[in-house]
Formats: C-alpha cells, structure tokens, sequence
C-alpha cells in the first residue's frame, strides 16, 4: 500500500517526518516494504499489504492507526447527502441474479462534463502511481484510494439496464485494458440484456466506459462473494487496484460511504448533484459485532498489569465504541467492533491491537511469573525430526519439492492410466498454467533434483523429502474424498541392492529391524522392486526407477527410489525406553553361509523360510553371486549372516572380572 505523505497529511495534523511515521507504523504493523521514495513532489512510503486489515488498503485507515499511535485527531473526509433509496422506481432498471452479490449501491449523475481533472487531483493520483484519465474516473480511483472500496463509472447511455448475474460459458468480455477476457460461470458480471458490461469482481468493460463524449453516468459500489473475487482475479489473471481490494473481507458499510464521498467530489469539482434517487441491494445487513474485553485476560496476554482507562482510550481512538461502563467488580466492558475493522472477532484482536499501539517494546523484558506451558507432543513430528537426523548421518540430502506440479510432470514418472487419473486432484483457479496439480507421488520431484545434479556434473547422489501427497477416493463424495498421506521418500543414483543397505540400516536406527521384502512392480523395473512389510503390514516400497521414466527426465545411469508411509510407522514403532544396565552379556554364536540355489528364488522369500525354522536366530542377508557358470545353470548364490543364541549359555558380568 503506498501512502503519499502529503495526502496522509489529508487526515491527520503531524509534523513528523516520513521516516519517523514509517517507523512508528511499522512498528504497529504495517512495515515498510520498500525504501521511501519521491514521486510526482511527494514522499511515498509503500508498506506492506496486510491481508487480513480491509481497511489499511486506504490510506484512511492508516491515518486512523497513526492517530491512535500519536495521539493526534483524525480528520475524516466530507460526505455528501445519500438520495433517497427507492429500488422500485431507480433507473435505470438494475435486477440481481445472484446470490454471491453482498451489496451494491448506485447513484447516476445526469448532464455532467467529462474533462482534465483539477490540478491538486491529479498531484495526489500522480504521487500514489495512477494513471490520470478524467475527472470521474480520477474521482473514484481517489475514493479507492483514500477509503479503500473500489467504484465503478457506467456511461448510462450505452446501458439500457443492469443485471448482476454469473457469466455465461464462453461470453467474452473486452476490458477498458483492451484485454478479451473468456468467462465462464463461476465469473459474476454486470450485464446489459446482451452482453457483459464488466467483470463486477475485477475489471471494468470497455464498451459501457467513459468517454469524452459522455454526458449522464451510473456510478456504483458493490462488494460481492469473497473467494469469487479472488478466484475471478487469479483465473484470469486480473491485478489491479481494484481486484486487490476486492479480495479483502470489505465491510457492506464500504458501499455507501464511498458513495457518499464520491457526491461530494462531483458537488465540490463538478458542481453538479445526484439523481434523487439512489439504489442500494442487501439483502442480509450485518449485525454489528460486540465483544467483550476482561482486565485479566488482557493482562495475561501481555504479561504485565496494563491499565484498563489507557486500553480503553486506545480502543476508542481506532473508532470500537464502550457499550458499557468498566465493572469494578469483573473488571469487564463491551466494545462495538467498527465497520472498517472487520478482522476484529475475538478478545485477542482487542488485546493485540492495545499492545501494537500501545508499544511492543513496553513490554517487559522479564521472566514470566507463571510457569511456562506444558510442551506440546506431536508424535508424528518429532518422528520426521528423528528421521531427518537420521537420513543425514546416512549421506542423504533434503530437499523441498514442490506440493503443486505440472500434470506432465506426473506423466512422465509413470503415473498413468484411468486409476492415477482418478485418483489426482487437479486446481480449477490455478495461477500458473504449469501448475496444476496437486502431487499424487513425490517421485517426480525426487527426479527433476536428480537430473538437476547430474546436470552439474555430480554423479553420486542421495536425496530425501519428507512431507504430503494428495489424492482423492474416487468411491467418496464431499470432503471425506480428499486424502493427505505423509510420506518420507529417499532417492540415490545406485541399484537396488544399494539402496536397501541404506534402507534396513535406517529402518534398523529406528528401532524396525526384521522388516521384509517382498517383491513388487509398482513404478519400479521388473523383478527389482520390494514391497515393505512387517509383520504383515507395508511400510512402504522400494526398487529401481524403470529406464522410460529416467529418459524422460533426462537422467543417466541406475536410480533407485524408495517411499515410506509416516502413519504406518507410528502405528508399529515400540515405545521410546530408558536404556538398561547390561548385568549379563549375551553368548552366541555366529556364521556366514552361502547357499546356491535357482536364479528365480527370490532372497526375500528364503530368508523369511530360514527365519521360521530358526526362530531364536538372527539372520541377515549380505549379498548374491553369480559368475558365468552359475548364470549358464540357473544358479545364483546367496550369503547370510546367522547370529543363534541359547537362553541357557550366558556369560555374567562376573565371569569376566
């Protein structure tokens, strides 16, 4: 939000310099975004856009913050008298076909000149970053910016009536920009009974503008369904003033008041007065919004004993109104939350706005008199953190993919065919053509890091994310249908035998020795894929990525990939225990074995066997052979380690003193 130093001086009598004002907003909450500028003969601070503070997209709303910050008195701007509101006998005739439409107003002006707007007008506009057009479009593009709600001009000549109603598939419009836009129904407009006339939630049309030429106009203000406006803006890639204020939470009460204010500009520019009579459309007013703010709750909030006559004069000087007296006794009053402060819903809005303009650096920098709060667990993170830890002492690097992809991407790793399609969950309102999906794997992104690396000449790689894929039950209707899965996925360019050393190591650090692998194909070469699985249930997958999937992401040599499910995990993992003292030591005796056996069996499958008929032993398997004449017999050769223990045979710590 830019905000003109002369023009802030509009609302509010201070001598303090530019910096001074940034610093002190910044330190209430609107920081500076970029260095303070000079434009058009003025000093321009640009603060950063508060998303969830409607009004501070005007420069108003600052001034107000500023007042309360410097006790100074905010000078509101005149206000013209509304014509009568008579919706019946309005004209021209205006019918709402939707119900996405939350209020909108509307005044026409009749036998005006359309002309250069006056000098201290187009200085103001010059200094903020507008483009001058004319005297009616210069007034509302000031009211925008002064008060934060958008207008909109109609030359009522070229409008035979108004209907607000979602856009039709396939309707083109042609903006003031020359830009054709194509809509569709989500899109909400202002139409004629032919054609669109704007994009009520974006941008205007050029064929209802104004011109030279024009002589009599409607001049609206509406404010409509949120996430249509947004979505609107972000589908057809409208940024502008206007749709940046419209994808705030506006207050209805926005609508008449900038009205207002525009009356008064043509009055005091144009000499000449509204219609008699006026139009305005809302059909469920708000109820204004009274909270409650406790003595004890706000002291508890900042830590310190605040008193309660300085909270209230400051909540009195951002425009909340004391609906009661202070009870002595609960130490309690009632605010009315003002229209333009439609973020405000909860006693903590009421807090944090006493102690932003109160002083953040008033508070006391002392320990706390209470006892700090019980840690929260999250079990599920502090097992990441563990593998995160655990994943670098094995070599790994982690990497951050990204949760929306390219559909392509996902095609190119395999995920194909009426099941995946089923499956992904694709945006309707996406930004970016490019992307469009949310990740149903994380393979991809793995891949693209990979080719990344090769293409810088590393060769030896490990890499592992750890966070969400997105899919979607086919089977469901409603929300339940939407699945996040939280994954941990490694990456290595090596064969499979490779990357299950590294695998049963981890699994082993985290106390899951024993796990088995059982052969699968699932995105994975033939015969070089294994299924997880302990005591019957997947952990997760693993094998070699096939050769199709590395040539289309450009990759070279042997990768293997794995991907493990963290509630899976938590649902087997023994409970954390103190380490024991070790009074006895175990005696055992260990092997190494080498068996020969057909080039089919799978490894797996023998160790499973060789686990059930030695049930107190420990085997691990150590590798397979096979030269030139196992390969022409059939044959591989498999070794393993045998670690048997007797229960009855056990050395005392006394033995060996």
């Amino acid at each position: 939000m830019r905000v003109p130093y002369n023009w802030l001086k509009d609302y509010i009598d201070t001598n303090l310099e530019p910096q001074e004002i940034a610093r002190l907003l910044t330190m209430a909450g609107h920081a500076l975004d970029k260095p303070i500028y000079e434009q058009a003969g003025d000093t321009v601070m640009d603060l950063e856009d508060r998303g969830n503070r409607a009004d501070a997209v005007g420069i108003l709303g600052l001034a107000r913050d500023l007042s309360a910050l410097t006790h100074g008195k905010l000078k509101e701007p005149p206000v013209g008298k509304m014509p009568k509101v008579d919706n019946e006998i309005f004209a021209p005739k205006i019918s709402v076909e939707s119900n996405k439409v939350t209020r909108w107003v509307a005044v026409v002006f009749k036998n005006i000149k359309v002309e250069p707007s006056p000098n201290w007008l187009q200085k103001r506009l010059k200094a903020y970053g507008i483009d001058i057009i004319n005297n009616i479009v210069d007034i509302t593009n000031y009211v925008m910016i002064e008060l934060g709600m958008p207008l909109h001009a109609f030359d009522l000549d070229k409008v035979g009536e108004v209907i607000l109603r979602p856009a039709k598939k396939g309707e083109k419009l042609i903006t003031f920009e020359g830009t054709t836009l194509e809509l569709d129904g989500n899109d909400l407009v202002a139409a004629d009974s032919q054609k669109p006339l704007t994009l009520t939630t974006a941008v205007g049309g050029r064929q209802s503008g104004i011109s030279p030429s024009t002589k009599n106009i409607l001049v609206e203000a509406g404010l409509y369904h949120q996430p249509t406006a947004r979505q609107s803006a972000i589908k057809h890639n409208v940024r502008n003033e206007t749709s940046n204020r419209l994808g705030k939470y506006l207050h209805p009460d926005f609508c008449p008041l900038a009205v207002e204010r525009f009356i008064f500009l043509m009055k005091e520019i144009l000499h000449v007065e509204p219609e008699a009579m006026s139009f305005d459309y809302y059909p469920q007013p708000y109820q204004p919004t009274v909270i409650e703010l406790a003595q004890k709750r706000l002291n508890q909030i900042a830590g310190e004993d605040i008193d309660f006559g300085e909270a209230t004069k400051i909540l009195e000087k951002l425009g909340f109104i004391p609906k009661t007296g202070i009870n002595p006794l609960k130490e309690v009053i009632a605010f009315e939350v003002p229209y333009f402060r439609a973020d405000v819903n909860l006693e903590e809005d009421l807090v944090e706005d006493v102690l932003r303009i109160r002083g953040y650096d008033k508070i006391p920098t002392i320990l706390p008199a209470r006892p700090s709060p019980t840690p929260l667990h999250f079990p599920e993170m502090e097992l990441e953190n563990k593998i995160r830890d655990l994943a670098v002492s094995l070599g790994f690097n982690e990497t951050i993919g990204n949760q929306i992809i390219d559909h392509s991407e996902s095609k190119k790793a395999g995920l194909t065919g009426k099941d995946w399609e089923q499956k992904m969950i694709f945006l309707e309102n996406s930004w970016n053509q490019e992307l469009n999906l949310m990740r149903p794997e994380m393979i991809s992104g793995q891949l693209n890091y990979l080719s990344s690396y090769q293409k810088q000449g590393i060769d030896d790689i490990r890499i592992f994310e750890i966070g969400k894929t997105y899919t979607k039950d086919p089977k469901k209707s409603g929300l339940g249908k939407y699945l996040e899965t939280r994954k941990i996925v490694f990456t290595i360019t090596g064969g499979f035998n490779e990357l299950k050393s590294l695998i049963e190591t981890f699994l082993e650090e985290i106390g899951l020795p024993g796990c088995e692998f059982e052969k699968i194909d699932f995105l994975f070469k033939r015969s070089r894929g294994a299924s997880i699985v302990l005591n019957g249930e997947e952990l997760g997958k693993m094998g070699e990525v096939k050769s199709s999937v590395l040539n289309s992401f450009g990759i070279s040599g042997t990768v293997s990939h794995a991907v493990f499910y963290t509630s899976k995990f938590l649902g087997v993992l023994p409970e954390e225990t103190l380490p024991k003292v070790l009074t006895k030591i175990e005696n055992f005796i260990s092997e190494d074995k080498t068996l020969v056996v057909d080039e089919r069996q799978e490894v797996g499958r023998i160790l499973k066997d060789l686990k059930t008929q030695k049930p107190n032993s420990t085997i691990t398997f150590l590798g397979f052979y096979q030269d030139e004449k196992l390969k022409k017999q059939g044959k591989k050769s498999i070794s393993f380690n045998t670690k048997t223990i007797s229960p009855k045979d056990l050395v005392s710590k006394a033995d060996l003193i």
